[in-house]
């Protein structure tokens, strides 16, 4: 199952209509520790001018800010502490799929 929070371009971490950047990663699955696969990723992301700040900078804890704190506006009545669960995995599984080029300073 693959799910966007859009089906018009958006970036992929903030949800911010105006991506224009591409993130490098390789395609991946989500899963929790008892091997529930909860989300799959296919390729590069998409990001805005501030998300892609963000990667570039490896400011991982501000981009997991950004992200939970634009989920929280789109899904009000879903509690803070799974929607930071949620983003902390699928953005460990993004770092861990980036290429190891991307990471090197």
């Amino acid at each position: 199952m693959e799910v966007r929070v859009s089906p018009f371009p958006c970036c992929d971490f903030c949800s911010d209509v105006e991506p224009r950047f591409l993130e490098n990663c390789e395609s991946f699955q989500a899963t929790l520790l008892d091997g529930t696969v909860v989300g799959r990723s296919r390729g590069d992301w998409a990001s805005c001018a501030m998300c892609h700040a963000l990667v570039q900078a490896r400011d991982w804890r501000a981009l997991k800010r950004r992200a939970v704190d634009a989920m929280q506006r789109k899904y009000p009545n879903i509690p803070k502490k799974r929607l930071d669960y949620g983003v902390d995995l699928i953005h460990r599984q993004f770092r861990t799929h980036k290429p190891v080029e991307d990471l090197n300073p």
